[in-house]
């Protein structure tokens, strides 16, 4: 059984406060529920499994986010737009032809009264600390939510220094990694092996993706060169760390698809808040050798390095 559940991580270089000066601050946004007339809310809250706020693990320290937002389906939307112009223009209240702001302002009328009764979808988001590497990850798919987080952070400390973590794709990207990998034989990545997936996208007239999965990717090397050749760039792509853990790097440096290939081993009276500790501060560590080993490789460029290379 896997307790911390980090499936997806986008990761951050980051100084943050120590534990007892971060507490402090997370009592200035703890998570209450979303108002009514709110369409969204967010805080912090407790881990469900230990019941802490900032949860020790080896290596650092964890805590969650809670977002939650009213889900109002577009298409319900303009259903009930249409019937409330109807509504008015049967009252001669509007005329046929209806401007782009009056049909706005009913759009956000709607809005409104809508929110009041919307269902509310939760979203948990486990932020996992490196306190010696100053690495944050942030276990969720989506940019936007992580994006949130930093954001809370930043507004409840007042400053956090961070970086994304970006890649020189040109000369050291995935799409270089790979053609040198299936035309040599060569392993693209110290500590790392190639796993079974990569997907390619090429943008011309319209969006294109290949995928090419659960088969050796050697053995169809002729054909991945190929598309490479024709414009096509990789996407994404399976790796295999250290024999350990497995996931999906994507040309934006976000990790995917994290599996551990095999169960951490508890004896039976470890509790829950042990064992979640103990997955969680096993995954931190491989999660935080896998991005050292990849920015090592890849030459990471921070922001201001980047900046230097534009206007060389």
């Amino acid at each position: 059984m896997k307790l911390a559940q980090i499936k997806n991580a986008i990761a951050y270089k980051a100084t943050l406060p120590n534990t007892e000066n971060l507490l402090a601050h997370m009592q200035e946004q703890l998570f209450t529920d979303v108002i009514e007339t709110a369409f969204h809310g967010y805080g912090f809250v407790a881990n469900d499994i230990t019941g802490e706020m900032i949860t020790p693990i080896t290596g650092g320290f964890s805590f969650t986010i809670r977002y939650d937002e009213k889900v109002i389906p577009a298409k319900a939307v303009v259903a009930k737009l249409s019937e409330r112009i109807a509504e008015l223009q049967a009252k001669n209240l509007l005329g046929e032809k209806i401007s782009r702001p009056v049909k706005n302002e009913l759009k956000q009328a709607v809005l409104a009264e809508m929110c009041k009764t919307a269902f509310i979808k939760t979203t948990l988001l486990t932020c996992y600390y490196n306190e010696e590497n100053h690495l944050l990850f942030v276990d969720t798919p989506s940019a936007n939510m992580a994006n949130m987080c930093m954001h809370l952070l930043v507004k409840v400390t007042g400053s956090v220094k961070t970086e994304t973590i970006n890649i020189s794709d040109p000369k050291h990207g995935l799409t270089t990694r790979l053609e040198n990998y299936l035309q040599n034989d060569r392993q693209p990545f110290d500590g790392f092996t190639v796993g079974n997936m990569v997907q390619l996208g090429r943008k011309d007239e319209q969006k294109e993706v290949i995928t090419y999965s659960e088969t050796e990717l050697f053995l169809i090397s002729d054909e991945i060169l190929d598309k490479l050749s024709t414009g096509f760039t990789v996407e994404k792509l399976r790796l295999v760390f250290n024999g350990d853990i497995t996931f999906v790097l994507t040309n934006k440096f976000h990790f995917k698809q994290i599996n551990l290939l095999s169960d951490p081993a508890y004896e039976d009276d470890d509790d829950l808040p042990y064992r979640w500790r103990h997955e969680a501060g096993l995954k931190l560590f491989l999660l935080s050798n896998i991005v050292l080993g990849l920015v090592s490789v890849l030459e990471y460029k921070n922001d201001a390095e980047k900046s230097a290379e534009a206007s060389a």
